[in-house]
């Protein structure tokens, strides 16, 4: 909605208290065409240790790669795709029939004549569809006739029988306009084959995160920066964040390792490679990120090169609700959630499938229940961040004046990043340092 943003642009203009980098007689004109109408990227320089570079990250994004207006069962890559990429078909793709040939047509009828039931447009019902969605649409209608117009799934003897692909089902979309499984867990083997066919067809325009003058304005300001330190003020996480569920025995699609949220670095992953290969000879390269209302400490790398990585520090929320707090409402009350056996243990026990398993060795810490606040301390030799922690259900009493009580709800720990390193440390209890090693998934 590009009026409802330019508005936004205004407000933030003439409300937030900053320097505008373009002209400092510089006045917000709505009728500007958009995205001109303001920028808002820049850097900021601090002495002879600090190069802060604010990039947005949000002004000329893409949409998202999977499309939240998607037919679930639309096949989005064949058989033959998947072979060519993979040299064989994954264990994870789905299988799927022409929808207007299976059985004489006769599922293609049935699901059209009924698409009113389901809320779809009939037009959409064509073509290569995903059976476990096709399916589910197939009961759903169901239960809304009489038995004698009722028409069988298609069994699984058939569906072994079947070529299998990636569809917007695959990726754990189970609804029109669903933010499940196209912005918040989306299955990753299939996003990843899917998001990397795309990055490849449109040349990288699927995955725009910058656009074509802040990227280069961005890789060329951290490159050519003489501080020691240069650091990134990143919108929103950069270390992948993925729970694998694979591990345990629940019903597909769950049964998946899944991508926590792509509306983060996780739904642009073959740009992020490209940033940090980019980065990859730039000293002293430090993320500082917000966004997610957690607490995180990690060391991202390239998927093709893992000696292309920086160092990641996430600040939580200072008030709002904590990631814990919003996965475990999703959990109890998303029709599609609430239902699925131990989702409410899942929701509560998340840092345990972000840290406990192999499935993220570059993301070091985690707390996703406390809110606070970072603060940093540069000098020539080293990066020190203090994490400052407080309970999340102590962010809505009222202490008042009581700065000891205030003080005595808040825990603190601190990372460190040495000069020349591309290692993040964590302080212990007695003052030595310990290296994350993503190797071993531990502290060393």
């Amino acid at each position: 909605d590009e009026a409802r943003r330019k508005a936004a642009n205004q407000a933030w203009f003439e409300y937030m208290p900053v320097d505008y980098p373009e002209d400092e007689d510089f006045r917000y004109d709505a009728s500007a065409p958009f995205p001109g109408d303001i920028r808002i990227y820049r850097d900021l320089t601090f002495g002879k240790h600090l190069h802060v570079v604010l990039t947005d990250l949000r002004t000329y994004r893409a949409d998202h790669v999977v499309d939240e207006a998607g037919f679930p069962a639309t096949v989005l890559l064949d058989e033959a795709a998947l072979v060519a990429d993979f040299g064989e078909v994954p264990s994870w793709a789905t299988p799927y029939v022409d929808i207007d040939a299976y059985d004489g047509g006769s599922y293609g009828d049935f699901l059209r004549a009924h698409a009113a039931v389901v809320g779809y447009d009939p037009a959409v019902i064509t073509g290569d569809l995903d059976v476990g969605a096709v399916n589910s649409l197939v009961e759903e209608i169901g239960a809304t006739l009489p038995a004698g117009d009722q028409l069988a799934v298609i069994d699984e003897a058939a569906q072994a029988t079947m070529e299998r692909g990636v569809a917007y089902a695959t990726m754990g979309k189970s609804g029109l306009y669903s933010s499940f499984g196209s912005r918040y867990l989306v299955v990753k083997d299939a996003f990843d084959a899917y998001a990397a066919r795309r990055f490849a067809a449109t040349n990288g325009a699927s995955e725009t995160a910058m656009g074509d003058v802040q990227e280069p304005w961005f890789i060329d300001t951290m490159r050519a920066s003489d501080r020691t330190w240069k650091v990134w003020g990143n919108e929103f996480t950069l270390s992948p964040l993925q729970i694998d569920l694979s591990l345990f025995d629940l019903p597909a699609p769950y049964a998946n390792r899944f991508y926590l949220t792509t509306d983060s670095w996780d739904g642009q992953p073959n740009r992020r490679d490209a940033l940090l290969e980019a980065l990859a000879d730039v000293p002293n390269v430090v993320a500082i990120t917000g966004d997610i209302h957690s607490f995180f400490a990690g060391t991202p790398w390239s998927r093709k090169d893992p000696s292309a990585k920086i160092i990641e520090l996430v600040t939580s929320s200072i008030t709002t609700a904590t990631m814990q707090r919003i996965l475990e409402a999703q959990a109890a009350y998303n029709p599609s959630l609430a239902d699925l056996p131990g989702i409410a243990e899942l929701a509560s026990s998340i840092r345990d499938f972000l840290l406990l398993f192999d499935t993220n060795p570059h993301l070091a810490d985690a707390d996703l229940v406390s809110n606070g606040f970072v603060t940093l301390e540069v000098d020539g030799a080293a990066m020190t961040a203090t994490y400052h922690a407080i309970p999340d259900s102590e962010v809505t009493v009222d202490h008042g004046d009581d700065d000891a009580t205030i003080n005595g709800l808040f825990s603190t720990w601190r990372y460190q990043i040495r000069a020349g390193e591309r290692e993040l440390y964590r302080e212990k209890s007695d003052g030595s340092w310990q290296r994350w090693d993503p190797a071993s998934i531990s502290w060393v």
